[in-house]
């Protein structure tokens, strides 16, 4: 029954009838409210998962970019050290060539000197 109906009938029915028809909205507003608040509390455990996951992959970040940083000086030791060895090496040459013509040096002198001793 309507509220205008109502009010035809009796005095006292249209505002009972307003005020069931009030409770009902609020019965069926308050079912609603629930549901968003439940929704609501949802997301906001999901964006609490989220935040938790987001830190987590920051401090993966954080960890790769130190150890990139390591991996670089590492890298760069490594070619200095490679770069030392090809001096030694360039050095190690040109000591042989110098030892090799010492002795060559050295035998003629030998010939040299054998030959005014005899």
């Amino acid at each position: 029954m309507s509220a205008p109906l109502a009010a035809q009938v009796s005095a006292a029915l249209k505002p009972l009838c307003w005020w069931v028809l009030s409770v009902a909205e609020l019965v069926r507003v308050t079912k609603q409210a629930e549901l968003k608040r439940g929704k609501i509390a949802d997301a906001e455990a999901r964006v609490a998962t989220t935040e938790k996951y987001v830190r987590q992959l920051r401090g993966e970040l954080h960890s790769a970019a130190q150890e990139e940083q390591r991996q670089s000086k590492a890298k760069r030791n490594a070619e200095r050290d490679i770069a030392e060895m090809h001096e030694l090496i360039k050095d190690t040459d040109l000591s042989s060539q110098n030892l090799d013509q010492l002795e060559a040096a050295l035998e003629l002198l030998q010939v040299h000197w054998k030959g005014r001793l005899e």
